[in-house]
């Protein structure tokens, strides 16, 4: 029997930092016959006299292939329908990674068609993350846990003087730290389309359940879950006569992301008792427009919970 398949490859090579290790790796097209095939796996590094490379097979854990500074392989058991991640490590502790090239064969419904090879060249001055999660993209393959971009409703509450959306990214970014997330946190208030980073990659909390697929999804009036773990993971609510409470957060947002309202609390940096603002309060426990709320009126003073998102 002979499968129409078609072997995709993508790479990434990153150009180290001076006096650092480099490396690149690459995989070649390949035809697939019977379910099985080749390809060659090539790779030269700089700097990296203990070299060694892992492959990965569907997510599955790494396995040792090859330990040279440079080299070739030719794996003969490359499968339909499944993805072969080649990673190149600059010695056998994983501790710097120099290249990655994938591997994907997906099934063809009629004949074979030109095999393609996309590669892609970054420095490892940029975010590796971004550069490895749009390779996943590129490659229309399931993406790793990491690629995610994590949310949380803060544990503290606030008044409407928050220093501003500034100082509320700053709040965000604090109890991110002290709760040992990485990366770089933004308030979800006033103008998020404008201020944030148009996701690509999923939203999740950080307990891992599935918040949005992406931006597109988040800033679509629904979310596949209500944002109501706080930055350590604790449940932000109350149960009242039998029924599950959400808590309110100053969002100032409607759910497409742009403003609502037109005071804010002065952009957040008012906390008069007696002062209003127009602004719009979300709710912890919802998944549906009320996530980020409607429009309404309340005492800048109050003290409410914020939303941060991680870009």
């Amino acid at each position: 029997m002979r499968l129409n398949l078609i072997a995709l490859a993508a790479s990434i090579s990153f150009a180290g930092l001076a006096g650092a290790a480099t490396g690149s790796i690459t995989a070649t097209k390949a035809e697939l016959t019977n379910v099985l095939g080749t390809t060659t796996i090539t790779w030269t590094t700089t700097g990296a006299p203990g070299a060694v490379v892992y492959v990965s097979g569907n997510g599955a854990a790494e396995q040792l292939m090859a330990a040279s500074p440079s080299g070739t392989a030719t794996p003969t058991w490359i499968q339909a329908n499944r993805t072969f991640d080649f990673s190149l490590y600059s010695d056998s502790t994983k501790a710097e990674l120099l290249g990655k090239v994938r591997v994907y064969t997906p099934v063809l419904n009629n004949s074979i068609e030109s095999n393609h090879i996309k590669e892609v060249s970054i420095s490892k001055v940029t975010g590796l993350k971004e550069d490895l999660c749009a390779l996943y993209i590129a490659t229309n393959s399931p993406l790793p846990e990491y690629c995610s971009k994590t949310v949380f409703v803060s544990s503290s509450v606030h008044t409407g003087n928050l220093g501003g959306p500034d100082g509320a990214d700053a709040i965000c970014n604090n109890l991110a730290a002290n709760a040992g997330l990485t990366g770089k946190f933004k308030a979800w208030l006033s103008n998020p389309s404008a201020r944030f980073t148009h996701s690509p990659y999923p939203y999740k909390d950080v307990v891992g359940a599935n918040v949005a697929l992406n931006w597109s999804d988040l800033t679509d009036g629904t979310l596949g879950w209500g944002i109501w773990h706080d930055e350590q993971g604790n449940y932000v609510g109350t149960w009242t006569n039998e029924k599950d409470m959400g808590e309110e957060v100053w969002t100032g947002t409607a759910p497409d992301g742009t403003p609502t309202g037109t005071s804010d609390c002065n952009n957040w940096t008012d906390a008069n008792p007696w002062g209003t603002s127009d602004t719009a309060l979300g709710m912890t426990i919802a998944d549906d427009l009320r996530w980020t709320g409607p429009q309404t009126m309340e005492f800048c003073g109050a003290q409410h919970h914020i939303y941060c998102f991680e870009q």
